[in-house]
């Protein structure tokens, strides 16, 4: 592809760890990619937790058997709910216009070879596609199909989508750090409101040495402080501040401590 030509790539990712809380895009892509999943894998539990979405934009082909006016758009999605990876390639209906330039004969095949390859490599795995190097790959729009079987024995064919999983199904049942950090995300609304409420049901802290001299709790607390090793303990006066952390208790009513 002329890149210099070519009118743009963008990206967009969503990732679980550094993603949350989610954008309304976000969650736009997430709904639309765990759709596609649950219809055409039939796994109804699948909730995605990475997703990678990548548009080439208007490209025109590089090479010289290509018409340079000629131009098509794509995308590609990966998509893993940490368990299972699917990439999906998506061609929007007449938006894959590409055309080889028409070779001068008066027999045979008037068309120049196509030189696009399909597929995806991992780890040394190639997976060629079919239409690879073929007049079809032109137009993936029409000429690819994903498959969706329904009730009765019948079959949905969907044009211009092509799926794939990355991994092999059943492989992972499960996945401890991310369902750990899935339920960490469901519930830090409910830690920031105990963090509030635990807050609000404290009285001020004096920030006060001289006060706090006087608090039976903050004895043992002071005997574990540790100073920095450039200040002796002799330098902290009674104006110094020290925070110490009061967590609400039944027993240590009615402030806790």
């Amino acid at each position: 592809m002329d890149f210099n030509k070519s009118e743009s790539v963008t990206f967009r990712k969503t990732d679980v760890l550094n993603d949350f809380p989610y954008s309304e895009l976000q969650l736009s892509d997430i709904e639309r990619a765990k759709d596609i999943i649950r219809t055409f894998e039939g796994i109804a539990t699948f909730e995605p937790k990475f997703l990678l979405v990548t548009y080439w934009k208007r490209m025109v082909p590089k090479q010289k058997t290509f018409i340079d006016t000629s131009i098509s758009s794509f995308q590609l999605v990966l998509v893993s709910d940490g368990l299972s990876t699917y990439f999906i390639n998506i061609y929007p209906k007449d938006l894959m216009q590409w055309q080889t330039v028409p070779i001068n004969r008066s027999y045979g095949d008037t068309n120049q070879p196509v030189a696009v390859w399909i597929g995806y490599s991992d780890e040394g795995r190639v997976s060629p596609q079919s239409k690879s190097y073929k007049k079809d790959a032109l137009r993936m729009d029409i000429k690819s199909k994903s498959i969706i079987f329904i009730q009765n024995n019948g079959y949905l064919a969907v044009d211009g989508m092509l799926m794939k999983p990355l991994t092999i199904p059943g492989d992972w049942q499960t996945h401890d750090a991310l369902d750990c950090i899935l339920w960490y995300n469901q519930h830090v609304e409910n830690k920031d409101n105990y963090h509030h409420i635990m807050a609000s049901a404290m009285p001020p802290c004096p920030c006060d040495l001289t006060l706090a001299r006087f608090d039976p709790w903050f004895w043992r607390i002071r005997r574990s402080l540790r100073w920095p090793w450039w200040q002796s303990n002799t330098d902290v006066d009674d104006n110094d501040i020290i925070c110490v952390d009061m967590w609400h208790r039944p027993y240590f009513d009615p402030y806790g401590k």
